[in-house]
């Protein structure tokens, strides 16, 4: 794997500790993966264009209650370390394998009423990069 991508997965694997025991991300990680996002990037528009992009897709479910704004901000953040490409295919499987989690926790407690629990996406955005840039770079 390139440093870059090491880097940002040590990015998101900070995000997913802090999610789990503040049920934050802290824009602080955000603000550091974005400077040294936008400082390493060979494509600092595509990025900075697919950033507001995700901002603008994904806020809506912020407003319903479905992603927390420090899930989005990190997915934005996420855009000045991998190319278009590689970040929908991080998307589809961290969405996939958060989907697969919930089904699960729905069949195991028989009930829809954990539905108003809430999933930590971090740790799933965190799995899902590794899956798909671990294939990329494996």
């Amino acid at each position: 794997m390139t440093d870059i991508v090491i880097l940002l997965l040590l990015l998101l694997a900070v995000a997913v500790v802090t999610d789990l025991r503040s049920n934050k991300i802290p824009n602080l990680l955000i603000v550091v993966g974005l400077v040294i996002g936008m400082a390493t990037t060979n494509h600092i528009v595509e990025s900075i264009s697919v950033s507001l992009f995700i901002i603008l897709v994904f806020f809506p479910t912020f407003k319903i209650g479905a992603l927390g704004a420090g899930d989005i901000k990190c997915i934005a953040m996420m855009s000045f370390y991998m190319t278009r490409h590689e970040l929908l295919w991080a998307l589809f499987y961290t969405f996939l394998i958060a989907a697969v989690y919930s089904v699960g926790k729905i069949v195991y407690y028989h009930s829809f009423q954990i539905r108003k629990s809430k999933v930590r996406l971090a740790i799933f955005l965190f799995v899902g990069t590794l899956i798909s840039v671990g294939g990329t770079y494996l």
